[in-house]
């Protein structure tokens, strides 16, 4: 399986945006510009399609019991909460990877993602850490934003991680036949 922004990841591109600006940013947009709309569960959908593709270079399988799903509020720049059900996505799923092969793979998911047209934003390679990588890579695709974190997962039971964990953090959603509520 290829990452191709055309298949599931495009219709992605229009849907994720850079985690750290989750719905706390504006982009440079007006503050009551149209929200794109999509339910919780298709939100959801697009979330676990663009993992189960972007673990697929890297050639690991991903632990969907495993998962967390979080739907947040949006809070907007200047902390304005909508009463109109708008909402975010933050996911994470897991995949198990012995430790001494997490920088490796993740190299190999970084070069996949580079032919793809991804922007490599960096990380750490730290072979003798406790987490040896951490990586952040984002894509634009029509003047929408998405990115994608991997990294190692500690153990809470204090042993060497041996997951690596992908994580997608999505824009704000209005959900279909809501009125948009203005500030």
């Amino acid at each position: 399986m290829t990452i191709t922004k055309r298949t599931a990841l495009g219709a992605l591109t229009a849907l994720l945006l850079f985690s750290v600006t989750a719905c706390g940013s504006d982009g440079g947009r007006d503050i009551n510009d149209p929200l794109p709309r999509q339910t919780r569960d298709a939100v959801l959908g697009l979330a676990r399609d663009f993992t189960e593709q972007m673990a697929a270079p890297a050639g690991v399988k991903l632990k969907p019991k495993e998962e967390i799903i979080r739907f947040y509020d949006c809070v907007g720049e200047h902390d304005e909460v909508a009463d109109d059900g708008r909402f975010y996505l933050r996911y994470r799923v897991r995949a198990d990877l012995p430790r001494d092969q997490h920088i490796q793979t993740v190299r190999k998911l970084r070069k996949a993602l580079k032919k793809q047209g991804f922007k490599d934003l960096g990380g750490n390679e730290r072979p003798d850490d406790e987490r040896p990588v951490i990586w952040n890579f984002e894509a634009e695709d029509g003047g929408e934003w998405y990115d994608l974190d991997v990294d190692s997962l500690n153990d809470l039971k204090g042993k060497e991680p041996d997951e690596l964990q992908f994580r997608v953090s999505t824009t704000c959603f209005l959900p279909p036949g809501a009125k948009q509520q203005k500030f």
